[in-house]
């Protein structure tokens, strides 16, 4: 058994240890060549590892038998753990490794191991220490891992028994959470957040103090002769949707109606009567978090079309032509204030 002496780091550029060298690819040498690799994890990301993988070349792939392990916190998360497990396993397939293997490990204990094992003919590689198998290899957190080279009969033993104590994903059958207690009844709920702003295509291109809004509140209930105002921002701000629309000849239904139709769906999107407020959002028992997060999901779905539908037309208008429209909104904007002795200038990077 050879310990390296160095240390594997997601982040090694943070430390500059002369030691220090970086865990991924430390992992991908490891995974080049390996005809078996297993992986004990906590956490687990599945379209990092699906890339990880993917990065491989097929007849790596066909020559390597994989086994996974890995946790799951709580009771409440099981359910879409083993849904997305299991497409995972599909995808594995899919990519060409022989027979892999997701497992869950089923002991009532979280499982908190993370522990990485390679093997090249008769040669183990093993990794141990802080790093899911997830983003958090690549740096989305500091980790650190030691390598080992050779037979490790107790960590061999170690990853026998986790296989032996998990269940392929295909044969879990989530059962429905029984609420006995308070934290079994937290625990089957969710967290809703609805946000407190509205999707907008408006900016202010001028700097606002408090003598433009004195004049400005005197004037909202009368015509503006301002291009591309949008009176409900503070500022007659430059509606890049409305010039868009002049541009391109293909209006939305109405200003407001396009900015803040998201916005809108969701504030009328009721269920704080159900809900307990608390420091990290709305809580619902899952019996209604479910019915309310279709809800939301078709809201997101409808946005995203409609913001498709926008990004299309902003394609189609010239980056000249809404320079120009902007040009003519500021202009337009010096002008209404001129009228009541007030000057305003434009900010400085106002074109960006």
């Amino acid at each position: 058994m050879h310990i390296d002496p160095r240390v594997f780091l997601s982040r090694p550029q943070d430390l500059s240890l002369e030691r220090g060298v970086s865990l991924a690819d430390a992992l991908v040498d490891a995974t080049v060549g390996a005809d078996r690799i297993i992986i004990l994890s906590a956490y687990y990301g599945t379209g990092y590892l699906e890339s990880a993988f993917a990065a491989l070349p097929m007849k790596a792939r066909r020559a390597c038998s994989l086994t996974m392990v890995f946790g799951v916190e709580t009771a409440s998360r099981l359910p879409h753990a083993v849904e997305e497990l299991r497409t995972f396993q599909k995808k594995l397939v899919a990519l060409g490794f022989r027979s892999p293997a997701t497992r869950l490990f089923n002991k009532n204990a979280p499982f908190h191991t993370k522990l990485y094992y390679f093997k090249r003919s008769t040669q183990p590689i093993w990794f141990v220490g802080s790093a899911n198998a997830s983003p958090a290899i690549d740096g989305a957190r500091h980790e650190l891992m030691v390598r080992l080279t050779g037979r490790h009969e107790g960590l061999t033993e170690y990853i026998n028994g986790v296989i032996d104590n998990s269940v392929v994903v295909e044969a879990v059958r989530p059962k429905p959470l029984v609420v006995s207690d308070i934290r079994s009844f937290l625990l089957n709920g969710a967290l809703c957040y609805r946000p407190l702003f509205r999707v907008s295509f408006t900016f202010e291109a001028c700097q606002i103090n408090s003598d433009h809004r004195a004049v400005l509140k005197k004037s909202l209930a009368t015509a503006s002769k301002v291009p591309h105002a949008d009176p409900q921002t503070e500022g007659f701000g430059f509606s890049l949707a409305n010039a868009v629309g002049q541009v391109t000849g293909e209006y939305f239904t109405t200003l407001t109606e396009a900015e803040a139709e998201a916005g809108r769906s969701m504030s009328k999107l009721k269920f704080r009567h159900m809900a307990a407020e608390t420091i990290y959002g709305y809580w619902l028992p899952a019996a209604y978090a479910h019915d309310v997060q279709d809800k939301v999901r078709a809201i997101d779905a409808k946005s995203v079309n409609g913001m498709k539908r926008f990004a299309a037309k902003l394609e189609r208008a010239r980056q000249e032509q809404l320079d120009d429209e902007l040009e003519r909104h500021v202009e337009g904007l010096k002008a209404f204030f001129a009228d009541h002795s007030v000057k305003i200038e434009p900010k400085s990077d106002y074109r960006s």
